[in-house]
């Protein structure tokens, strides 16, 4: 049977460390819940008895239930260690050579993905970065560089840095018009909004369980939509095989299906996490939570723009579920926060705040106070240098 769904305010009471705490740093580590603390006594317990056929059972289990969330088929479902291997597993799977050795990369892509298709130059990939600023068109951006070299076009759904939401539905039309294929990092998406993959016709796409899909680090989803269409992976292990119990040193073979994408033993914590996580998400409205989460959004903007706060913040139909506010230095102004029970996730020169459904209008207020109060010790500070008494 099928649990009730969540109600906002209940959402927030599995979130008991939120009475104390604000936390706007779902876009980098989601806070923990009670539901995450059960599924880490029951990783503990199962350590008293046979557990692999359990472990198994449960990888099964998150498997089938980001198939459900994304609209997929388990069998398109891979588990993999984290994004970057996700990334490098697609990477693995081609073969550069002839005219098609393009890689679209958006210049505003997390390093972990960029990194991975630079990486590939040496096998004859020719990478193209795309620049895709707050305020244009990222389609336009990428089809100025599409043609029929390119073979890979690789998106954020979301970027990790701007909070920007790119068309990648538009996008896919547009590569698969040119023969490339379409790689989506939706890390900053899936969980806090409605993410379908056929909507999005994208051919793969990976995303981390550790931020708004509320679980630990160490675990990410990959969506293949051909397992079995071309080359093999060159990175494997004895999770990938057709009969992985036979544990036949002397057999490489790999399953038809999306497993075919997965290596050695997975990080057993991070897969009974991302079942907390999966479950929670799971009786969740996502269109509601993308419009609460959107409303706090333009609230927090609103109250920081007042306050002569310098913002990035695309176009409300380009919005993710954080916000950008510029700052000289973020960390000092994190660790601040942090003193203050506000949880933030600073980057070079950036300060990102980033909403969830357990999140409310008293955050956003708190934050706003905070940060007005941290600016006011700061220039009482600076006024009273070089001050003689």
């Amino acid at each position: 049977m099928n649990e009730p769904d969540l109600t906002l305010d209940q959402m927030r009471e599995l979130h008991p460390n939120l009475q104390y705490r604000v936390h706007l740093a779902t876009c980098s580590i989601a806070p923990p819940s009670t539901p995450m603390t059960a599924a880490m006594h029951a990783v503990l317990a199962a350590l008293l008895r046979p557990a692999w056929t359990e472990f198994e059972n449960t990888a099964d289990y998150v498997r089938e239930h980001a198939a459900t969330l994304l609209g997929a088929a388990t069998e398109q479902i891979a588990l993999v260690p984290n994004v970057s291997i996700g990334a490098y597993q697609v990477a693995s799977t081609q073969r550069w050579r002839g005219a098609r050795r393009r890689v679209l990369v958006c210049a505003s892509d997390f390093p972990g993905i960029a990194h991975v298709w630079l990486a590939q130059q040496v096998r004859g990939c020719e990478v193209v970065f795309v620049d895709t600023p707050p305020g244009t068109n990222p389609v336009d951006a990428y089809r100025a560089v599409l043609d029929e070299r390119t073979a890979i076009v690789c998106a954020p759904l979301v970027t990790y840095r701007d909070g920007l939401r790119l068309p990648i539905a538009d996008l896919a039309r547009h590569a698969h018009a040119v023969g490339a294929k379409l790689l989506v990092d939706a890390s900053q998406a899936v969980g806090v909004m409605p993410v379908d993959v056929a909507s999005l016709d994208c051919d793969y796409l990976v995303t981390a369980t550790s931020k708004y899909l509320l679980g630990l680090p160490g675990l990410a989803l990959l969506y293949v939509r051909r397992p079995a269409a071309g080359p093999k992976p060159t990175l494997t292990g004895w999770q990938a095989r057709q009969q992985p119990f036979d544990f036949d040193p002397l057999t490489l073979d790999w399953p038809p299906s999306a497993r075919r994408l997965e290596t050695g033993t997975p990080a057993v914590a991070a897969i009974y996490g991302a079942v907390a996580g999966l479950q929670m998400i799971g009786r969740l409205d996502l269109s509601a939570v993308h419009q609460h989460v959107t409303g706090l959004v333009n609230h927090a903007a609103q109250r920081l723009r007042s306050r002569g706060e310098r913002l990035t913040l695309p176009n409300p139909e380009h919005r993710g579920a954080h916000l950008v506010l510029h700052d000289a230095s973020p960390q000092t102004l994190a660790h601040w926060l942090e003193r203050h029970n506000i949880l933030t996730a600073p980057r070079a020169g950036i300060l990102r705040i980033a909403f969830h459904a357990f999140n409310n209008h008293d955050d956003v207020n708190t934050l706003c106070d905070a940060i007005e109060a941290h600016r006011s010790t700061r220039t009482a500070a600076a006024a009273g240098v070089g001050r003689v008494a």
